[in-house]
């Protein structure tokens, strides 16, 4: 089972929209200018209604989250200064798999395996929505 963790799908289809629109580094897509702090304040929130942690769990894991999702941007944005290309995106998806791995263990650490496992479901629920926000953007900018 591969472990996908928090947001890898949301900054990968960022950058291959990037990527495949011709943006500029200078012209970031939202989910860029918003904090780590913020990214993981949000994720835990919608946790929070699916699972009940510990005030000693929510205070391990947040650190985690941000320390992650500043490390995504900071991926994204070293891509897509550098115009990655079809090439530089698959690099981009395995650095940012690479990095979920590693949180995702950092995670399995904390929480006992059937919280873990309410994390992992609400992460692939969030990387469906963004999957398909993603495409419905596609279909609006193509005018269909």
């Amino acid at each position: 089972m591969r472990l996908n963790p928090f947001l890898t799908a949301l900054l990968v289809l960022a950058v291959l929209a990037v990527a495949a629109t011709g943006l500029r580094a200078a012209e970031l897509p939202p989910q860029l200018s918003i904090t780590p702090e913020a990214q993981a304040d949000a994720f835990l929130k919608g946790l929070s209604g699916r699972l009940a942690l510990t005030p000693q769990e929510l205070t391990a894991m947040r650190p985690i989250l941000v320390e992650q999702a500043g490390k995504r941007q900071a991926l994204v944005r070293a891509h897509m200064g550098s115009g990655p290309g079809m090439s530089g995106a698959l690099a981009l998806r395995q650095e940012m798999r690479k990095l979920g791995q590693e949180t995702d263990s950092r995670l399995a650490a904390l929480l006992p395996p059937d919280k873990l496992a309410v994390v992992r479901a609400y992460q692939k629920e969030r990387r469906e929505e963004i999957r398909a926000k993603v495409t419905e953007a596609r279909k609006t900018r193509a005018g269909g």
